[in-house]
């Protein structure tokens, strides 16, 4: 059984050793400590949920159906805010930190798209605060046009302030999730 785990030890050094040769590593992997780990999704969490009560908050004061219709639209809104730049950082962005130019191209596509996805979502919901109150059947395709033919025109304070913490939450959650393992895809799974 010893000779097992020595060849087995042996085979992964020979994988790690090149792995770091083919990808011009000369450090060792960046391996998060269970806490810090927790505590990183602990603050992605903390992110959707303020995210999602300060949406609510804003958004029930033109929706419809109160406070249970704002809860349901900032959800949606939140939601992709928060998540869908998990995912965007953690499939794609961090492809900016490949050796391969191919894959930093593919990092800076992601990049350049989580940008142009966290601008329009923000701005979408700010636009939609606007309409909400005043227009309650197709407010959504009106904030859509609005963001189309001015996407900074936002008229009031509070609209601003939604994309603000929006856009806010969406860089903090970036950074959060660069920063949960090794931010070269795969070489922390090659190094344990």
């Amino acid at each position: 059984e010893l000779h097992t785990l020595r060849r087995n030890l042996n085979v992964a050094d020979k994988d790690l050793a090149n792995f770091q040769k083919k990808n011009k590593l000369d450090r060792a992997a960046v391996a998060p400590k269970t806490a810090w780990q927790a505590a990183r999704w602990l603050l992605l969490i903390a992110l959707f949920l303020i995210e999602l009560a300060v949406n609510a908050g804003f958004l029930a004061q033109g929706s419809r159906s109160g406070f249970v219709g704002g809860v349901t639209e900032a959800f949606a809104f939140s939601f992709i805010n928060v998540f869908g730049t998990a995912l965007i950082t953690l499939f794609g962005i961090r492809h900016l930190t490949n050796v391969s130019y191919f894959w930093k191209f593919v990092g800076f596509v992601f990049l350049i798209a989580y940008v142009a996805i966290a601008l329009v979502v923000n701005l979408v919901l700010a636009h939609f605060r606007e309409i909400a109150g005043n227009l309650f059947d197709g407010a959504g395709y009106e904030a859509l046009s609005r963001v189309w033919e001015n996407p900074f025109g936002l008229g009031d304070l509070m609209s601003w302030m939604l994309f603000a913490v929006g856009f806010i939450c969406s860089v903090v959650t970036a950074i959060d999730v660069w920063y949960m393992g090794d931010p070269y895809m795969g070489y922390h799974a090659v190094h344990k």
